[in-house]
């Protein structure tokens, strides 16, 4: 839901950021740039469940020399108007790379930003 929104505030999909010549390489730049936007920390468990499936082709080793954004949130950066802070902090709370720390879809539903239409 948070994807969606935030395409629709956008006018386009706001992990979209592909280089490299190969779809591996796109793939890991698309990663490292949703891991920055949203200055993530991805759990050791979910890294290794991705290598467990042997599906996954990313390279975490970036993870290893990442330095916080000294809690510079960068999805904020796309926020045009401070009016718009509600829609970011609802975006915020939705846009959660861990799934096991994701609001429900009822705690979405409840969240101030969809009850104060």
């Amino acid at each position: 839901m948070g994807c969606l929104i935030s395409q629709l505030y956008l006018g386009k999909a706001i992990f979209t950021h592909q280089s490299g010549a190969s779809q591996n390489e796109k793939q890991q730049s698309q990663f490292e740039y949703m891991v920055s936007t949203m200055n993530a920390t991805i759990p050791e468990e979910m890294i290794e469940m991705s290598r467990h499936g042997r599906r996954c082709q990313l390279n975490f080793d970036f993870l290893k020399n990442r330095q916080e954004n000294n809690n510079q949130d960068l999805l904020m950066n796309l926020m045009r108007e401070d009016t718009d802070l509600p829609l970011f902090e609802f975006l915020k709370f939705v846009l959660i790379f861990n799934p096991t720390q994701r609001p429900s879809f009822e705690e979405v539903l409840n969240h101030e930003f969809l009850t104060n239409f």
